[in-house]
């Protein structure tokens, strides 16, 4: 585990799981319930209490702000070429819509 990204993110989620009165295990799970892109969630447990705090993920009800703040703490650094093309965005955009160019970022027309 990479704890220098990790650390951050288990903060958020400790306060997180301490305002709803549970813990990480709940947090984890709820949290990736919340996805669009996560279909079902498979649990992994040896013993029976691990199950009890699995299902405690059914009862969380993440907020907006909770939500925000794990996708914020977990976000990974953009890569090549997402963020060159990130930050040609708005050229394009304006482009496309207006058919010319914004002349503040690219010179004269």
């Amino acid at each position: 585990m990479n704890e220098e990204r990790g650390a951050p993110l288990l903060e958020v989620m400790d306060g997180i799981a301490a305002r709803h009165g549970t813990n990480l295990a709940a947090i984890s799970l709820a949290w990736l319930l919340h996805q669009k892109v996560v279909t079902s969630v498979i649990l992994g447990l040896k013993r029976i209490d691990q199950l009890e705090e699995n299902l405690k993920a059914a009862e969380v009800e993440l907020s907006g702000d909770d939500l925000a703040a794990l996708n914020a703490a977990s976000a990974l650094a953009p890569e090549y070429p997402g963020w060159m093309m990130a930050s040609g965005e708005g050229p394009r955009r304006s482009l496309m819509e207006t058919g010319r160019m914004p002349t503040a970022q690219w010179g004269p027309e």
